[in-house]
């Protein structure tokens, strides 16, 4: 582990691997890694309702 939040995850279905680095210690900052994950899910979903 590194200096600071280091979040990552892996979704082996949807062939997807999310990281984040972040320059945050030490900060009120702590829910970053989810709201990434959530935000990631969620322009998944709009780029697939946008194909025909």
């Amino acid at each position: 582990m590194g200096w600071g939040v280091q979040p990552y995850w892996a979704d082996p279905m949807e062939g997807l691997i999310g990281q984040i680095y972040t320059n945050l210690y030490n900060t009120r900052q702590r829910d970053l890694g989810a709201r990434f994950l959530v935000l990631t899910y969620a322009a998944l979903e709009v780029t697939a309702a946008d194909i025909p």
